[in-house]
């Protein structure tokens, strides 16, 4: 599936994406319930509450028209996800080793599933979204091939990163070039005190795509996964400007 880029595009610079070990899917943060539920009986340097609203935090509209509609990556191009997505993205997210590391895919993700979720962002009005599609970056820094999803939405006030990619696609760096790129994007625009992301504690990939953008572990809790019907422990992280400033560059 190819497809020209909107206008306008913004190039990551000098990103150095970890090619470690790669997360097999999304932390649980994409696709985020309406609250997080925080573990308060842990060590007191991980009580910190993540569910205090972000007074300064700018909307999702300021930010997505500041970040701008794609992001070109060094192999990737991030696009805002169009109808035509939906053969792909339902492909690809009706996989149980998906649905099982976020916190609301269902399994099994039909069609039906994949246009209810583009419909949600396409007609997201004024509350706007930064719901990028991961794709492969062809010569003329045009959208190639259907991937996954990145994206970061409000939650609590929070802003929240959440991803995940296609099993065809993983092993390859791909999953931590979008997440930097995105995170880079949103730090440069000087507006972003934060951003948070979680991972469930069984999902070493995920939390180590997170560390190594410079994420740091806050406290432990319980997410609800729609796959599961049930809560499952993860691990939440915070991430500042200077954190991912001072993160692990690779060559």
């Amino acid at each position: 599936m190819t497809g020209a880029l909107q206008s306008p595009v913004r190039r990551s610079q000098n990103l150095h994406t970890n090619r470690g070990e790669e997360a097999p899917v999304a932390p649980l943060s994409f696709f985020m319930p309406n609250r997080i539920e925080v573990n308060r009986n842990g060590p007191p340097e991980l009580e910190k509450t993540m569910v205090a609203a972000r007074t300064g935090t700018p909307s999702l509209p300021a930010l997505e028209a500041q970040v701008g509609k794609a992001i070109v990556a060094r192999n990737l191009v991030l696009r805002k996800p169009v109808l035509a997505d939906a053969p792909a993205l339902a492909e690809l997210a009706n996989d149980r080793t998906v649905a099982e590391m976020t916190a609301r895919i269902p399994h099994p993700y039909t069609v039906d599933d994949a246009n209810d979720f583009l419909l949600d962002t396409l007609d997201a009005g004024p509350r706007g979204h930064l719901r990028f599609a991961i794709t492969a970056r062809l010569p003329d820094d045009t959208s190639g091939e259907f991937m996954g999803m990145v994206a970061v939405d409000r939650v609590d006030g929070n802003l929240v990163l959440g991803y995940w990619l296609g099993r065809p696609f993983r092993r390859r760096g791909y999953m931590s070039e979008a997440a930097e790129a995105l995170v880079n994007a949103l730090f440069e625009t000087g507006e972003v005190p934060e951003i948070i992301s979680s991972a469930r504690m069984i999902n070493d990939g995920s939390r180590a795509i997170l560390e190594g953008l410079g994420f740091q572990r806050t406290c432990v809790g319980l997410i609800r996964s729609t796959s599961l019907k049930g809560s499952v422990p993860v691990t939440h992280y915070q991430l500042t400007p200077e954190d991912f400033a001072r993160r692990p560059r690779k060559r």
